[in-house]
């Protein structure tokens, strides 16, 4: 194949690309909580598609317990209060998924079947239905009738222990429930993509995702030398360090190159020692190195490290504190991330149309006009 390179040069990509946002006139349903299901249906809220959250009576616990979570989790939806167990809400739920393109629930194995919206019964309805579980742990087996949250999927992907054994905090960041979100996401779009559409079964199991995440961190572990009791995340010459004054830096000096470069740029002969002179050799000392590194480095500023480590070409950046993210210049220039009207992230993916809907909904925003109309009531002509 043969390609125009004058043309491809001359090209005028446009950011953001004009148009309909691609899954504008999808419906999707949810009745997934917490941060999984939420998470996948935000991303698709943010693709363009219509979702109406299903809330219980006094709405989800995170609109009270962790409004910033809902919030986040939660812009642009369509909010029904409902009773699963009444009999009226019921049919009206079945309704609303005989008309959906797409169904997300989180429940446990078997509680949306005790409902009577479980994928078989719903299927006999809308045949051509995308219907994605996210449960706690597997389908079916071990594990497929109990509660699980973060902390769990934790503990049993190995996120919590030291390869010397020690417990440490947990991850700053909910991989568990936004990975098993993003899978979700991918999995609804792959059925969703089949030329022949029908009836589709999706299970994202959340403690996959979390096992998925650590896979790469576990083969490092099973190959490590687990009698050296070092930090699960501690590397030699990388992650944040301290500075002089307030500031930190978090940089990689990991390849041969960066810990060359950063031999020169420290200039402490002790660094130079051949003891030192591989990554597996400084992975027996990382204690010591990161000592010398922590010493050499409360000489100066943040500032001027900063400035001195991309002279030097070594991967370098702020360790930004919250306040911070928001002013970082390279975070800006993503121009993905708002503190007004209210803070929001938009969709990181360049290059489709989106939407962004900054507001959460209220608690049956949506409920009078849905159970008149149904989907129609929410899309426009």
């Amino acid at each position: 194949m043969s390609i125009n390179t004058e043309a491809a040069g001359q090209r005028r990509w446009q950011f953001p690309p004009a148009g309909r946002a691609p899954l504008t006139g999808l419906r999707v349903l949810d009745f997934s909580t917490f941060g999984p299901g939420p998470f996948a249906t935000q991303i698709m809220t943010d693709l363009g598609a219509t979702v109406i959250k299903v809330e219980k009576v006094g709405g989800e616990v995170q609109r009270h317990t962790v409004p910033e979570f809902f919030r986040a989790l939660n812009r642009g939806k369509s909010s029904l209060e409902l009773n699963l167990k009444d009999p009226g809400d019921n049919r009206l739920c079945r309704r609303l998924a005989a008309g959906a393109d797409v169904l997300v629930e989180s429940f446990r194995p078997g509680a949306m079947d005790r409902l009577g919206l479980g994928a078989e019964a719903v299927a006999e309805a809308n045949p051509a239905l995308v219907y994605v579980s996210i449960p706690p742990f597997a389908q079916s087996g071990a594990g497929s009738g109990e509660q699980g949250h973060e902390t769990q999927f934790n503990a049993r992907s190995g996120a919590f222990v030291d390869p010397g054994g020690a417990m440490h905090e947990p991850p700053p960041a909910p991989f568990s429930d936004l990975g098993s979100g993003a899978f979700a996401v991918i999995g609804t779009l792959a059925a969703l993509g089949q030329g022949d559409r029908h009836a589709t079964r999706v299970g994202v199991p959340v403690l996959g995702a979390a096992v998925s995440f650590m896979f790469m961190r576990l083969l490092r572990e099973l190959n490590a030398d687990t009698t050296v009791d070092r930090p699960w995340r501690s590397e030699p010459a990388a992650g944040p360090f301290p500075t002089g004054g307030n500031g930190f830096i978090a940089f990689s000096a990991v390849d041969p190159k960066a810990w060359g470069a950063l031999v020169e740029l420290l200039d402490e002969p002790r660094l130079r020692a051949p003891e030192f002179a591989d990554y597996a050799s400084r992975q027996q000392r990382i204690p010591e190195v990161n000592a010398l590194i922590t010493a050499r480095l409360a000489a100066d500023s943040q500032e001027r490290w900063l400035e001195r480590f991309r002279s030097a070409d070594i991967p370098v950046a702020p360790a930004n504190r919250a306040q911070d993210v928001f002013e970082d210049p390279f975070v800006q220039a993503l121009g993905i991330l708002e503190r007004h009207p209210a803070p929001h992230v938009r969709l990181p993916i360049n290059g489709i149309p989106s939407v962004t809907n900054i507001h959460p909904p209220e608690l049956d925003d949506c409920g009078a006009a849905v159970r008149e109309h149904g989907w129609r009531a929410l899309e426009s002509e």
